[in-house]
């Protein structure tokens, strides 16, 4: 399971997780952080192996949603931030997302209706979205009063995908690469 790999970082609730631009996010936090926005995804209608696309630069907010929607039993689908919303939608559409996770990248700091132009050109509701762009939306403030989730994947489904990424598409179109 995915968590138990952690584990044993988990004791140390007050040593930080992780660092970036934002500033740092300590483990119980970071615990915290995950529980409630799996909860939230789970509120919005997630079921188990949901595929849900994660655009945006790395970040607190993105680590967050990466272990958020795999412990929420989703596939978290890996979308280049680089990438533009028509080829991004081709791979969402390919994918079959039903959800959409955008934080800054390339696309939103050249065009405010990125998120949505992405969501209408692959087919998924907007309501399925989450919006985490900018400094405004930092997941570690927004979803940890939520409450928690339990991980919803069982030992025995550790073959189940837990994400996919795409290849880079240099010789032919992107491939998609499930990994468990």
């Amino acid at each position: 399971m995915l968590f138990s790999e952690i584990e044993p970082c988990l004791g140390q609730d007050g040593a930080a997780a992780i660092v970036d631009s934002q500033g740092s996010v300590a483990y119980g936090e970071f615990r915290a952080d995950v529980a409630g926005f799996a909860a939230h995804l789970h509120n919005m209608g997630l079921a188990k192996g949901d595929r849900v696309a994660l655009w945006g630069y790395n970040s607190t907010n993105w680590l967050v949603a990466f272990f958020a929607i795999v412990r929420a039993g989703g596939v978290a689908l890996l979308v280049n931030y680089s990438m533009g919303v028509g080829d991004a939608a081709t791979l969402l559409r390919t994918a079959n997302a039903h959800f959409l996770i955008c934080g800054d990248n390339g696309q939103t700091k050249r065009r405010e209706d990125a998120m949505e132009a992405l969501a209408d050109a692959a087919g998924i509701e907007r309501s399925r979205c989450v919006d985490a762009r900018g400094d405004a939306c930092k997941f570690v403030d927004v979803y940890a009063g939520e409450g928690g989730l339990a991980e919803q994947r069982q030992p025995n489904e550790e073959a189940d995908t837990a994400f996919i990424i795409f290849t880079s598409g240099t010789t032919s179109a992107p491939k998609a690469v499930c990994i468990s």
